[in-house]
């Protein structure tokens, strides 16, 4: 994997990222939202021993999930939606994933954990982000695991080559991303990009492919 990182300025609401990953085979993206400035875990000093609302939480918990499923957007303030999705599309050149704008309901982001489960094609499996915390919270949601997560295979056997070819055109892979509030303070956007055969531009035009731990000359 490697991890590209996008940065989105305080009082947005609707964003365009672009990820600069040319692979011959790429599989998949995992984009976690932050914030841009982390502050000392507050478990310590808590009370409540929360973090950003988060029960148990720290600066490793991620946002995007609607902390409060008794209110929608409209009933709540930028600081209670830091981060929150509102909806979500990949681009690369003209293909999009997934096909349809992923839009989240007014109170929770569901629908971005039902197409990780999907997209990864984990249905039949034991998925820990869709689990619920001791409180009976959702884990996804209010339990700083929600992420926005995009497979590009289009086979599900692991054996085959059947991801994206992101070094074709040289075109970005793009993520738009709108937040439920303008967002309170800065974010960060990281994006792990799991990919086979990535191609490597060094100076002087000199090119190499990366195989997991090998590089080729090309």
């Amino acid at each position: 994997m490697r991890l590209h990182q996008s940065y989105v300025p305080a009082n947005s609401q609707q964003v365009e990222l672009q990820i600069s990953e040319a692979a011959h085979d790429l599989e998949c993206v995992y984009s976690l939202i932050r914030k841009q400035n982390l502050n000392a875990d507050a478990r310590l000093t808590d009370a409540n021993y929360t973090w950003q609302g988060i029960p148990f939480g720290d600066n490793l918990s991620f946002l995007g999930g609607h902390l409060d499923r008794t209110k929608d957007a409209a009933a709540s303030t930028n600081s209670e939606l830091l981060g929150a999705i509102a909806n979500y599309q990949f681009r690369y050149d003209t293909m999009y994933l997934p096909a349809k704008r992923a839009e989240m309901s007014a109170k929770d982001t569901k629908l971005a954990l039902i197409n990780a489960v999907h997209s990864l094609d984990a249905v039949d499996k034991a998925v820990f982000a869709s689990s619920t915390l001791s409180t009976g919270k959702s884990l996804w949601d209010q339990g700083g695991v929600c992420a926005i997560v995009q497979s590009f295979k289009s086979a599900r056997d692991g054996d085959k080559l059947s991801g994206l070819n992101s070094s074709a055109t040289g075109a970005p892979l793009e993520l738009s991303l709108a937040f439920k509030k303008p967002q309170a303070e800065a974010l960060r956007v990281e994006h792990f990009v799991k990919s086979n055969y990535t191609l490597n531009i060094e100076r002087g035009g000199r090119t190499t492919i990366i195989n997991g731990a090998n590089r080729d000359a090309v």
